[in-house]
């Protein structure tokens, strides 16, 4: 998980840096910020996506909510957490996506309220979307309605209902990013588990009748994954 921390204040930034240290896991990164400047700046150089972003608002000339609204656009799962000794702001800020508003004054009641909130926001809408991009357009894909997955030609396509989309992202890559629904049937398909109708002895029927290959070396682990999930969906 990536957590950012966009102050202005360097002994209240280097505050919530400790306390963002207590409830983080050993695997997630803090990055920290002075100024919206550098925070655009590694934003756009690293390509970064943020999970969490503890944000002032009077950032200098800057308003913390216009970057929250640009963070908004770039990763619409971003848990955004305003911290602020600025109460006159309480209304405006939602023009934007966000969980939690903090007054700086309450910060130790309501920050770990707010982590926790956040948190669970993430892995709720992990399991609910995958997001991918292609051409430096950015996709939210809802999982349920993904059909299968087909990688050819260093482009993996996603298959949903309605639409295709592509992303340069593996077949391992993306099992990774999808809930427990989804099972590779071989080197090159993830299969939707929900709209499978039969399978042969080498192939998935699905419920619109699209065939979709089982590989031999993948064959056991499919079949094994695929009755265990029949089994807790009953």
């Amino acid at each position: 998980m990536l957590i950012g921390i966009v102050e202005d204040d360097v002994h209240y930034l280097e505050l919530l840096q400790k306390k963002i240290n207590d409830y983080k896991d050993e695997e997630d990164q803090i990055r920290c910020y002075f100024n919206v400047q550098s925070f655009n700046d590694e934003l756009v150089s690293q390509k970064l996506e943020f999970d969490i972003l503890l944000l002032d608002i009077e950032l200098g000339n800057e308003n913390g909510i216009d970057l929250a609204l640009m963070v908004n656009e770039v990763t619409p799962y971003t848990q955004i957490i305003y911290i602020t000794a600025y109460m006159q702001y309480v209304s405006d800020v939602y023009q934007s996506k966000h969980t939690y508003f903090i007054d700086k004054e309450k910060l130790d009641k309501y920050f770990p309220l707010a982590i926790k909130q956040a948190k669970e926001n993430i892995y709720h809408l992990k399991s609910q979307y995958l997001y991918i991009s292609w051409n430096k357009q950015k996709n939210e894909v809802y999982q349920k309605d993904i059909l299968y997955i087909e990688r050819k030609s260093r482009v993996s396509y996603v298959y949903t209902k309605k639409e295709v989309y592509k992303t340069s992202l593996k077949i391992n890559d993306l099992i990774s990013l999808l809930n427990d629904s989804f099972c590779i049937c071989h080197k090159s398909f993830i299969v939707h588990m929900d709209y499978i109708k039969d399978i042969n002895h080498n192939s998935v029927q699905l419920n619109n009748n699209q065939m979709l290959p089982i590989s031999r070396s993948q064959k056991e682990v499919f079949k094994k994954l695929y009755n265990r999930y029949l089994l807790s969906n009953k």
